[in-house]
């Protein structure tokens, strides 16, 4: 009789943990996809950032100029109101 306690015991246990190393799995997973979208933030900006420069020098632009022409057009657009 008393090996059976020992062994639903030893069950219980088990299925207590079982349920624990679950959760803190489901934890870590979630906290690896955080940092995948936060990682991939920056990424995607930096990449933006080069293709308009890489436009810039194909359409002949420099980059001082590239990186002015937001402004200018900005102020046109104030002056044309």
């Amino acid at each position: 009789m008393e090996q059976e306690e020992l062994i639903g015991a030893t069950r219980r246990d088990y299925e207590s943990l079982q349920q624990e190393m679950n959760r803190i799995q489901a934890e870590n997973e979630s906290a690896k996809e955080e940092v995948k979208e936060v990682l991939q933030v920056p990424l995607t900006t930096l990449l933006l950032l080069r293709e308009t420069q890489l436009l810039c020098i194909v359409l002949g632009f420099g980059r001082t100029s590239c990186q002015l022409r937001p402004e200018v057009s900005r102020s046109r657009g104030k002056e044309s109101r």
